[in-house]
């Protein structure tokens, strides 16, 4: 095999390639610039497998084969011209003409008489001329594009330059027949840079359109730094509009944020600003399905806004989501009068810029919401500053008031109406104290979170918290296990207890009973207050842990608070690695669970569930035996002759003083 065989056939394959390539992307998304290409392909197939034809069957001066030849190569020039003008509309006289000239050049090889000779300077001429134009064309739309598209038109424009070139060479051997040999190797390398230039341009390998589009990968990142520091979204928005109407060729571009409190789409246009709904137009459809749109003809795709597509002169949208994985940010548009030439590029980039636009938003959102945190927590930090300040001074007048009042009380004849006013004001003053300690402990509490976890029989602790607030007749009934050791902070769960329980009484009729329940499950310890009181409506569930939140069914004039003792008990049981939860039915009664880490030295807060029943944290790491450091805090104690609580206690009504 000669040199400049071996070089025709590895030609041929890469163009039979070629076809078969663009075959099935017309096949996969058809459009009048998928379909100019692979007419393209196509015509030189038939050119390439007329000539096997001829050869194998000794057809070279057969009719029908020349004249197939003669129209075949007087089309080439016409579709890349028309490839031109997919790719950016030319003028309608150079679009007429061309046309005009073709027909006539390919009606010469039906008419003129053969073997034509010199009559196929006509073709040559007319392939060379509009060829180079072309060529020229692809350069001249190569310096307006960037990244890979510029890239493939480079590659298309030097292959359309080498294939007029190879045409010219074939005009030079019809005058010069005779001693031209040396002609055909040179033909054929060239027509292996056509082919190659070609395959560049029209089906780049996946490695080569990466590294092509690197440049551009690198200038948007450098970007954005520049861009997260713009003061809102919209300035992104402006920004990133042209950069994607400029790296795609397209006639321009607009993004759509989304106000999630009108539930709707907000473009910037000419005429000001533009509000779509999700699933409206074609940027509101790929908003809507979270994936990218492509549409070569609007008004059909979306034929309920033809008339509107028409009046703008769009025909081609690619429309791509900005999203997060956990954030609808907006959509970004990209619009033309004709659909792009390469189009998996153009629409990879534009899904490029999408997610670069959904990285810079959601940075800006995080950076706002940052700054917000922040001052509001400077915010509640002066706030607390100052209330503590105020709380401690009102502590001292308090208690004078106090004193005086039962100093008052008691020199005051008992059916004395001033004697009555005094109770009253010692109850109201004893009633504000004990509100400025509810909230010196919350203080405390967010300053001070150090802890003082100790030995303790969590019974007991229990036992001595509720036996103060048995209120009435014995109204407090503790149930559970006899004993359950463990390290916890012994007044900050009295506090918790006595939280609860209090809250229970009040909540409750004066003959309801409260239920509190201790028991231990392994490492974890669980704590259950039960009452048959008013109850907690649902709306208020969801926020029941929160700083001065109260229920909307607590009247102030007969319940009296700021809301603060719930949101203590969340502290503590955090503090103990654990958490708090609620179940309620308004007019039938509340149940607060709470579970604590028994042995934890440094438990991990977990989040309060105040709608059903809590959702646990993973249990703090126990000892490696938790029977043995059970069994070491009962030696303890009995060592140190302190018997553990009975299992079951009717707390004593005398004990409520």
């Amino acid at each position: 095999m000669s040199a400049e065989d071996f070089v025709g056939y590895v030609s041929q394959a890469i163009y039979l390639a070629l076809f078969v390539m663009t075959t099935v992307r017309f096949v996969r998304r058809p459009g009048w610039a998928s379909f100019d290409i692979f007419l393209f392909f196509a015509v030189i197939a038939v050119l390439l497998l007329a000539g096997d034809a001829s050869d194998a069957f000794g057809l070279q001066d057969h009719p029908l084969l020349n004249i197939l030849t003669w129209v075949g190569v007087s089309a080439l020039p016409f579709i890349l011209l028309r490839l031109v003008d997919d790719f950016r509309p030319q003028s309608a006289w150079v679009m007429g003409t061309a046309t005009l000239t073709f027909v006539l050049v390919a009606a010469v090889g039906f008419v003129a008489p053969q073997p034509w000779g010199a009559a196929s300077l006509i073709v040559v001429a007319f392939v060379a001329v509009l060829g180079l134009y072309a060529s020229l064309g692809f350069l001249r739309e190569a310096r307006r594009s960037t990244g890979v598209t510029r890239r493939r038109m480079q590659a298309v424009a030097f292959g359309s330059v080498l294939l007029a070139v190879v045409l010219l060479l074939a005009g030079v051997r019809v005058i010069l027949p005779d001693g031209a040999e040396w002609l055909e190797l040179v033909t054929q390398l060239i027509g292996l840079g056509i082919v190659l230039s070609y395959y560049l341009g029209f089906a780049p390998p996946a490695a080569l359109r990466r590294a092509w589009q690197e440049p551009t990968l690198r200038a948007l990142l450098a970007e954005a730094p520049d861009l997260v520091q713009l003061p809102d979204a919209r300035a992104v928005a402006d920004r990133l509009e042209e950069r994607a109407a400029a790296a795609t060729g397209a006639d321009g571009a607009a993004i759509g944020l989304w106000d999630q409190n009108a539930q709707q789409l907000v473009l910037r246009t000419a005429d000001g600003e533009r509000r779509i709904a999700s699933g409206e137009f074609i940027g509101g459809r790929a908003f809507e399905r979270q994936k990218l749109i492509f549409s070569t003809r609007a008004e059909r795709d979306a034929p309920e806004h033809a008339d509107e597509y028409r009046r703008s002169g769009i025909h081609a949208i690619a429309a791509a989501p900005i999203s997060t994985d956990d954030r609808r940010l907006g959509v970004l548009v990209v619009y033309a009068a004709r659909p792009p030439l390469f189009t998996d590029d153009v629409l990879s980039l534009i899904e490029l810029i999408a997610e670069q636009a959904a990285l810079v938003m959601h940075s800006q959102l995080l950076l706002r919401e940052a700054a917000q945190v922040r001052a509001l927590a400077e915010v509640t930090r002066l706030k607390d500053d100052f209330l503590s300040v105020v709380a401690h001074d009102v502590r001292t007048p308090l208690t004078a008031i106090l004193l005086n009042a039962e100093l008052l009380e008691r020199g005051m004849e008992r059916g004395d109406r001033n004697a009555r006013r005094v109770v009253s004001l010692r109850a109201e003053a004893l009633r504000l104290k004990e509100l400025v300690e509810d909230y010196l402990d919350v203080v405390r509490s967010d300053q001070q979170r150090a802890q003082r976890r100790e030995r303790h029989d969590l019974v007991s602790l229990v036992h001595e918290a509720v036996g103060g607030e048995a209120g009435a007749n014995g109204r407090v009934r503790l149930t559970g296990d006899e004993s359950i050791p463990g390290s916890f902070d012994g007044p900050r769960i009295q506090q918790l207890v006595q939280n609860l329980v209090s809250n229970a009484l009040k909540y409750s009729e004066a003959e309801a009973r409260v239920e509190v329940e201790v028991v231990a499950e392994r490492e974890w310890a669980v704590l259950r207050v039960t009452d048959h009181g008013i109850g907690i409506p649902e709306s208020d569930l969801g926020l029941l842990f929160e700083r001065f939140h109260r229920g909307q069914n607590a009247d102030d004039r007969r319940y009296g608070g700021l809301g603060l003792g719930l949101y203590i008990c969340r502290q503590v049981a955090e503090e103990h690695g654990g958490s708090i939860g609620v179940t309620s039915r308004v007019g039938e009664g509340t149940t607060f669970t709470v579970r604590l880490a028994r042995w934890s030295e440094a438990p991990a807060p977990a989040a309060a569930d105040a709608v059903t029943e809590p959702t646990h944290s993973a249990p703090p790491a126990a000892p490696p035996d938790s029977a043995k450091a059970d069994a070491a805090y009962a030696a303890d104690a009995a060592d140190a002759a302190n018997p553990a609580a009975p299992a079951v206690a009717d707390v004593p009504g005398e004990a409520a003083t």
